[in-house]
C-alpha cells in the first residue's frame, strides 16, 4: 500500500497496529463514509454482472472497457485504473481480481455514472506465497488471451512486456502518450519503493528478493521485441 501511494496512486489510509503481545494488525480508513452519510459504491464484479465466485473470469482489458463506460469516458479514471493494472504487475500481485477495483458517486451527483475509481484498497505482494499457478496476474491482460492469442512479444519474451501494456492501453481507450509517461514515472520513483521495502516490517530475509523483484518486473515492463529485418 505504502508502494502504491509513491507511486502517486490515490490509496487508502492505512497501518499497522500492535497487540500487547507484539503480534500486528492491518487497518485502513473508510473511504466512503462523510458527516452526512454514505457514499454510494459498486466494485466491478458486480457492474459485470457476475458472482463472487467469478471475480477472475474476465480480463483486465474487459474491466478498463466496463469502467470506461461506467465513469462516463473520463481519461483521468482509465489512466489512474492503467496504473494500478501496472503497478500489480510491478510488485508481483497476482490477486488484483474484479472485486479489487470500485468507482463511487459523490452525493451531489444524480447521474447515471460514477465520479472516479475508489482509492487503491488491496495491494500486496503474493509473488512468495504458495498459489495454484505461476500466472504473474489474476487475469489475462488482454481479452485475446482468453483464447490462446498473445502479443508477437509475449510470444517473444514468454510474458508482458511494454507492447502488451500499451496494447491494453489503446484498448480502454488511453492515449499511447500517457501510458508511457506512466511507465516512466514508475521508474523514476523505484529508489522510493525500495526504501520503503528497507523500512518496512517484511521479513529480512525477503526484502532484497522484493527489490530484485520490482527491478526484473520493471525490465519486463520496458522491453521491447526487436524489430524482423524481413
Amino acid at each position: 500500500m505504502g508502494i502504491s501511494r509513491a507511486m502517486g496512486i490515490e490509496t487508502a489510509e492505512s497501518g499497522l497496529v500492535e497487540f500487547s503481545d507484539g503480534e500486528k494488525a492491518y487497518i485502513t480508513k473508510r473511504y466512503d463514509r462523510t458527516s452526512t452519510g454514505k457514499l454510494h459504491q459498486e466494485d466491478l464484479c458486480s457492474l459485470s454482472d457476475r458472482l463472487k465466485d467469478d471475480k477472475y473470469d474476465s480480463s483486465y482489458e474487459a474491466a478498463g472497457v466496463l469502467l470506461r463506460t461506467v465513469t462516463g469516458n473520463k481519461m483521468a479514471v482509465q489512466n489512474e485504473y492503467f496504473k494500478r493494472v501496472l503497478l500489480s504487475y510491478l510488485v508481483g500481485n497476482d490477486d488484483q481480481h474484479l472485486k479489487n477495483f470500485s468507482v463511487i458517486r459523490q452525493p451531489d451527483n444524480k447521474g447515471l455514472t460514477y465520479d472516479r475509481l475508489t482509492p487503491n484498497y488491496d495491494i500486496l505482494c503474493t509473488a512468495f506465497y504458495p498459489t495454484d499457478g505461476i500466472g504473474q496476474l489474476a487475469m489475462p491482460l488482454l481479452e485475446s488471451e482468453k483464447e490462446g492469442v498473445f502479443s508477437e512479444a509475449h510470444d517473444y519474451f514468454g510474458y508482458y512486456t511494454k507492447q502488451d501494456f500499451m496494447m491494453l492501453a489503446e484498448k480502454i481507450g488511453l492515449r499511447s502518450v500517457a501510458a508511457e509517461k506512466a511507465i516512466k514515472s514508475f521508474g523514476k520513483k523505484l529508489g522510493l519503493a525500495n526504501q520503503l521495502i528497507d523500512r518496512s516490517y517484511v521479513p529480512e530475509h525477503l526484502k532484497e528478493k522484493m527489490k530484485d523483484l520490482l527491478a526484473l518486473r520493471y525490465r519486463a515492463i520496458c522491453a521491447e521485441k526487436p524489430q524482423s529485418n524481413e
